[in-house]
């Protein structure tokens, strides 16, 4: 073997031993090359043998190919093709063409265009500004403030406590009041908002769970920092602050600071309606129907 050749062999084994152990050491464990491959830190099979670059081309009866979906090429590590094309992974889910994906989040584009979520909405396929005008109301039956906050709508960013008959403070406390809210039987509770404002319906509370992604996960985003028996608390992403006001029913009072309930203005049948419950075991938000004779929190919605 003559010099040029030797030392032209032993470069191409010292850049093979380097690159392999490279990978090895990328991918954080030991594989058998002959069989697979790493690439970007992650093991892949060989096709029929054959190393391939998986950003471009997918392993099919044994032959690497150029990913092309109706003529168009994607990376099969971030997209696929679907029935309408290539699809983008947001978060768990896929988008088709009529969406797009904000923060792991998908949602329908407005009338074919995309926006952002947390500056502007959809309204009849027009995007639109968020709300931005005061962030306080002013009830003017009692002068109380309240903070409000655009989540998808406008929404009251702290519970009711509006006095009236139907409504009571747990424990009879004005502190309690102060800080939760007070609690209205469903009777009372649809006619408690000020005027410009309504209890939401079960469609508009839905409707605030899917701007945080889903109801999945939509308690612990909407729950309030602090005030929350341990571990409950949330991350409060949107300043929806909610806190566990508890509720009542038939003389009793239980679960503050342990629960929130959160009546809706829809009606389950003629003795219940549904409300939005949370709580500090989880980071969901629950949907269930209660009497209308219970006594739960209210969030009012500008109309």
């Amino acid at each position: 073997m003559t010099p040029h050749r030797f030392l032209f062999v032993a470069y191409i084994f010292l850049v093979f031993t380097l690159t392999n152990s490279y990978a090895q050491e990328k991918c954080a464990e030991t594989f058998n090359p002959k069989i697979y491959f790493c690439y970007d830190g992650i093991i892949y099979e060989k096709c029929n043998g054959m190393q391939y670059n998986p950003s471009t081309h997918i392993c099919t009866r044994g032959i690497a190919v150029p990913a092309i979906c109706n003529g168009v090429n994607y990376n099969p590590l971030k997209q696929r093709c679907g029935s309408r094309g290539v699809q983008v992974k947001c978060g768990d889910s896929w988008l088709s063409s009529t969406q797009f994906c904000s923060n792991n989040i998908v949602y329908d584009k407005c009338g074919g265009k995309e926006y952002a979520p947390k500056t502007h909405h959809c309204s009849d396929a027009v995007i639109k500004k968020n709300y931005s005008g005061s962030d306080t109301l002013i009830d003017a039956r009692d002068g109380k403030r309240y903070k409000t906050v655009w989540i998808g709508s406008h929404w009251m960013a702290e519970n009711l406590n509006y006095e009236v008959e139907g409504s009571i403070c747990y424990d009879n406390s004005d502190s309690n009041c102060d800080t939760y809210g007070r609690l209205y039987n469903w009777e009372t509770a649809m006619k408690a908002c000020p005027s410009g404002w309504h209890l939401p319906s079960d469609s508009e509370w839905q409707a605030l769970m899917n701007f945080a992604g889903g109801s999945e996960v939509a308690g612990k985003k909407f729950k309030a920092k602090s005030g929350w028996n341990d571990p409950g608390n949330g991350t409060d992403e949107f300043g929806f602050s909610a806190l566990p006001g508890g509720y009542g029913y038939d003389g009793n009072l239980n679960d503050v600071d342990i629960n929130g309930y959160w009546w809706s203005s829809s009606s389950s049948s003629s003795y219940g309606a549904y409300t939005r419950d949370m709580s500090y075991l989880n980071s969901g938000v629950r949907r269930l129907n209660y009497r209308k004779s219970y006594f739960f929190s209210v969030r009012c919605l500008q109309d």
